[in-house]
């Protein structure tokens, strides 16, 4: 990227995000880079630092840890990261008072309520069940499992604790989403998601076949997101029929389509493609209907709703896919219902069974399968 591209995309992020986010997201470029010859120094242990950041790559940098200093202040004690640049570089930028490689450093501590885990996905699962027997509340970004054992061991361990248990999904905490919400009634709803993500190459880590596919790093968003939407009723399906169909030779999940249907004659679209690079990240256009209500939402920035004859736009701006709302999570009234979090991570890893045995239609009932597994 040349340095005219630099500039034309962050002058672009800042009519995004604004500037603030847009020079945290800078910084996190460097961060990601940066090599310490000499450890420094930290800063003074203090009682109002009690969250700890287990994985410090560049979502944690630029996202969690900057809304947890927007809305708390330096409220980050202690950063743990294999790399130990990482864990230094994210202790210094946000104050920290302590940096590890070893996550049991942060556990030990007394002083640290809240552990965030942000690491790659396969350790996800065990760096939180290892938080919640050490009794620490726990933020787990998005997958929360990326395979069957791992889900069942989560989920024992969140059903059998006294913690409170987050989840990084974003988009149904975004405004957009919300005011759908408010317009919903009990009949069937259908829900096209079209998800441009980024061209990846050979030996990116999300590869990797120990990280789980695109399914788990990627359309596990928006999975999430139908998932939210049908158990926003007060009646919930309990049957689903998956249907997936994939149109790239190389890597089948890279391009490809699922759909979702219920016993209540729902109807999800998921069309996930990485044909061209989007320049600005991952862009997504949702079209939603129920009943009298037509929605759409243009990579949330833009939603136009259609109730009857009465078309209403809104913008958001800075854009607005629920990030800072779920980030803060723990400090607010709006923890997801684990429940949607053990469904939408269940038909997640259905997906992924379909994606790795070439199958390409599967049906269930949700609350059978999940009781034979727990």
């Amino acid at each position: 990227m040349n340095n005219y591209t630099k500039v034309k995309k962050v002058s672009k992020y800042i009519y995004m995000y604004g500037a603030s986010r847009t020079l945290i997201k800078v910084k996190g470029q460097y961060h990601m880079k940066k090599v310490f010859d000499t450890p420094p120094k930290v800063a003074l242990k203090d009682d109002k630092k009690v969250v700890g950041i287990v994985g410090c790559g560049n979502h944690a940098f630029t996202d969690i840890a900057y809304f947890l200093r927007k809305n708390r202040g330096n409220i980050i004690g202690s950063s743990m990261d294999i790399d130990e640049n990482k864990a230094i570089s994210l202790a210094k930028e946000y104050d920290a008072y302590h940096y590890s490689t070893d996550v049991s450093d942060m556990l030990k501590d007394e002083n640290i309520n809240l552990i965030y885990v942000v690491s790659n996905h396969a350790t996800h699962t065990p760096y939180a069940i290892d938080a919640l027997k050490k009794g620490k509340d726990v933020f787990v970004e998005k997958p929360i499992s990326i395979n069957m054992k791992q889900y069942v061991d989560l989920v024992k361990t969140v059903r059998s604790s006294k913690k409170n248990v987050y989840v990084g999904y974003n988009r149904p905490f975004s405004p957009a989403i919300k005011t759908i919400k408010n317009y919903m009634s009990e009949n069937s709803i259908t829900l096209n998601c079209f998800i441009m993500g980024h061209k990846l190459a050979d030996d990116h880590w999300y590869r990797n076949p120990s990280e789980g596919s695109r399914v788990v790093s990627n359309l596990g968003h928006w999975i999430d997101l139908s998932t939210h939407l049908v158990m926003s009723r007060e009646k919930v399906p309990t049957h689903f029929e998956l249907t997936l169909i994939s149109a790239n030779k190389r890597h089948k999940d890279d391009d490809f389509v699922l759909t979702i249907k219920t016993d209540f004659d729902d109807l999800m679209v998921l069309t996930f493609s990485t044909r061209s690079d989007p320049f600005e990240g991952v862009m997504e256009n949702i079209s939603f209907q129920n009943e009298n209500i037509i929605a759409r939402i243009e990579d949330f920035r833009k939603m136009t709703i259609w109730d009857e004859n009465k078309k209403t736009v809104k913008r958001f701006v800075p854009k607005d896919a629920g990030h800072e709302t779920s980030v803060m999570q723990p400090f607010s009234d709006k923890k997801r219902d684990w429940k949607e979090l053990e469904w939408s991570t269940f038909i997640m890893l259905k997906v992924e069974e379909m994606l790795q045995n070439d199958v390409k239609e599967t049906s269930f009932n949700i609350e059978d399968e999940i009781d034979k597994l727990i």
